[in-house]
C-alpha cells in the first residue's frame, strides 16, 4: 500500500490512491465476512433440517410400532427380561 501511494507522488498527490486502498481493504473484509456468515447460516439451516427429518422418522417408527402392537398385542418379554 505504501509503495503504491509513494509511486503516485507521495501522501499529498497520492491521496486518492490511499482512499482506494482503504476502500479496497474495507470492501474485501466486508465481502469475506459475508461469505463466512453465509456458509455458517447455511450449515445451521441444514442441521435443523436433518434434526427435523430424524424426529419425523422417529415419530413414524413409533407410530408403526404402535400400529403393530394394536394389531398383534403386546410383545412377550425376551429371554433376558
Amino acid at each position: 500500500m505504501y509503495q503504491g501511494i509513494e509511486s503516485q507522488g507521495g501522501a499529498r498527490a497520492g491521496f486518492i490512491y490511499s482512499l482506494y486502498f482503504i476502500f479496497l481493504t474495507m470492501f474485501g473484509n466486508y465481502t469475506l465476512l459475508n461469505v463466512f456468515l453465509a456458509i455458517a447460516v447455511d450449515s445451521l439451516g441444514q442441521a435443523q433440517e436433518m434434526t427435523a427429518c430424524e424426529e419425523k422418522e422417529k415419530e413414524d417408527e413409533e407410530a408403526k410400532e404402535a400400529a403393530l402392537r394394536a394389531a398383534y398385542g403386546p410383545v412377550p418379554p425376551g429371554p433376558n427380561a
